[in-house]
């Protein structure tokens, strides 16, 4: 099993001073390598479809309808499931995170508590962006949160961080 971990907005509480009013984090789990392959692949076919750069990344606020369109109804027919979680951080008191980074470990790991009975023996790629440090921090985080000590198949087997940019 694979697991690709994304999200949109920031981890910002300060919505006056230029944070995001919503911040949505994604998981897409493939139970099988193969087709997380060859859904890659395909990605990679949509963007010549679509006459777009080889390098494009898509990022659905940005897409046309018809792109957006386009694009969901190819991936379609992969085999591939999709949790997301959407906090309206008007709705989250700034005194119950310290920090942006509090606030994105705890959204994380609420992610991942919805879906954790869908992993098993997980590889989780997460956008390398930002500090090694702080995505190691939220690695061991989830190792910890989601891994049962009494269970002999962790739910998380590995962390790998890979750059966006280079990941469809």
């Amino acid at each position: 099993m694979i697991v690709f971990v994304d999200e949109s907005g920031d981890a910002g509480l300060k919505a006056k001073k230029g944070s995001s009013t919503h911040f949505i984090f994604t998981l897409v789990l493939f139970n099988d390598k193969d087709q997380a392959n060859r859904t890659d692949c395909h990605i990679d076919n949509i963007r010549r479809q679509l006459n777009l750069r080889k390098d494009f990344e898509f990022h659905f606020n940005k897409l046309s309808k018809n792109y957006r369109e386009h694009f969901l109804s190819e991936v379609c027919n992969f085999d591939f499931k999709c949790f997301s979680l959407v906090i309206d951080k008007k709705d989250v008191l700034e005194s119950c995170f310290e920090t942006a980074e509090s606030f994105y470990l705890y959204a994380c790991k609420e992610s991942f508590l919805v879906a954790k009975d869908h992993l098993s023996e997980a590889i989780l790629v997460i956008d390398g962006r930002g500090s090694r440090k702080s995505r190691q921090n939220l690695a061991t985080y989830l190792k910890n949160n989601l891994n049962e000590k009494e269970v002999e198949n962790y739910r998380l087997k590995k962390v790998k961080l890979e750059d966006s940019h280079k990941n469809n």
